[in-house]
């Protein structure tokens, strides 16, 4: 099974707020939230599907590592 995960980024309206790219870096500001899909049951409705997602589940470098590695042990997300 291929682990599922939805991953919501919270951006303002004008692009240069947010996002900042250079031949050394690639800086997004604002914050993202992730949450695992796994378990989740099939919907028939495909336009809108409203999912919540803690607060807690920031989206960061450190937490891809964590998600990486438990999909590396097979463990759930």
């Amino acid at each position: 099974m291929v682990p599922r995960i939805l991953i919501v980024m919270l951006i303002p309206g004008e692009i240069s707020s947010w996002l900042n790219q250079t031949n050394k870096e690639l800086c997004l500001r604002y914050c993202a939230y992730w949450i695992s899909l796994e378990g989740r049951p099939a919907v028939s409705n495909t336009s809108n599907i409203k999912i919540g997602i803690p607060k807690s589940n920031v989206f960061s470098g450190d937490q891809l590592d964590t998600l990486m590695q438990r999909v590396d042990d097979g463990e759930p997300l």
